[in-house]
């Protein structure tokens, strides 16, 4: 199995940004552990940091916007169905912006999935969905283009070697984002409106 994720690794590395997308596509939906990362890196110190970039994060909408609808679609296969929504994770709810758009930021093996799911069954607003999948995901595979350019081909390496440091760094630059938008959010709405003339 292992051989064949690595072939199929190589294929799509060869498509250059639309092999990216397909591989954050398939990812999204079957598991190829660090594939999109490595693709991404490759990609970018080979001098196009940019378009792998988008390409990761828009192949990874566009994947785990299908297996929310998966999840959205399992709510209306009857009791069951809502049975099985009442022991999904209850934290989604009133925090799922922040939720998924830390689980999106966070490098691999944090289980993305495990957050997608739940939130089309726990049906998550699908503008606020869509919004925290694309704002986490262009951050993190921007970082890791980034990086490439900056350290070369062995930043992988380095984030192997140093990832509880990775993690906590990209879990507080998550919460200091979310922090900034529920603070500049009522502050916004609270202003007043000044009547007319």
């Amino acid at each position: 199995m292992m051989n064949q994720l690595k072939k199929l690794a190589l294929v799509l590395a060869a498509l250059g940004p639309w092999g990216i997308f397909l591989a954050a596509v398939l990812d999204s939906l079957v598991p190829l552990p660090t594939a999109v990362d490595t693709l991404v890196m490759v990609s970018a110190y080979g001098g196009r940091p940019v378009s792998a970039a988008l390409a990761a994060a828009a192949g990874s909408l566009l994947g785990t916007l299908a297996l929310y609808g998966l999840g959205r679609g399992g709510r209306r296969l009857g009791s069951g169905g809502e049975t099985r929504a009442r022991a999904l994770p209850r934290w989604l709810e009133g925090k799922d912006f922040l939720a998924v758009f830390v689980a999106g930021l966070l490098p691999p093996p944090f289980p993305f999935k495990a957050v997608v799911f739940p939130a089309g069954v726990l049906r998550v607003s699908v503008k606020r969905f869509v919004a925290a999948v694309a704002i986490s995901r262009a951050l993190r595979y921007g970082i890791e283009a980034a990086l490439a350019v900056r350290y070369g081909a062995q930043v992988m390496d380095i984030l192997k070697a140093h990832y509880p440091v990775v993690a906590a760094g990209l879990l507080a630059l998550a919460l200091v984002a979310a922090l900034a938008m529920k603070w500049w959010r009522p502050a916004t709405l609270a202003q007043p409106v000044s009547p007319s003339a």
